[in-house]
């Protein structure tokens, strides 16, 4: 999950454009085969990340939805935060040289999902 929590959250600062763009869903065509597939295939990523986190535990439907939308929510929320310099004031007032990399590594550690 972190990796992959780490890839959507620099995608989201390598391209900020885009990743509000992807998330204007009046500016997206969603008949197109291309966007569906991406669609997709971002779901099943994000429902394999739930399935590994809640490997010995209870898989049922809802449980896995509910871990998908946490950890998208997660590094969703993080990202728009960033993207809008709400981080800003929070790293300043931190000791040290921490940075938006090192606050993601520790927000990403935190967190639980679940039981």
């Amino acid at each position: 999950m972190q990796a992959m929590g780490r890839a959507y959250v620099g995608f989201a600062r390598e391209h900020p454009g885009l990743f509000s763009l992807m998330f204007r869903s009046e500016r997206l065509d969603a008949s197109r085969p291309a966007l569906r597939d991406a669609i997709q295939n971002a779901r099943n990523a994000l429902r394999q990340a739930a399935l590994a986190r809640a490997s010995g535990k209870d898989q049922a439907p809802l449980r896995i939805a509910a871990h998908s939308a946490a950890l998208w929510s997660l590094v969703h929320g993080f990202s728009v935060l960033l993207l809008e310099g709400r981080f800003d004031g929070l790293l300043r007032s931190l000791p040290g040289t921490e940075t938006a990399d090192t606050l993601l590594a520790e927000v990403l550690a935190a967190a639980k999902v679940g039981d």
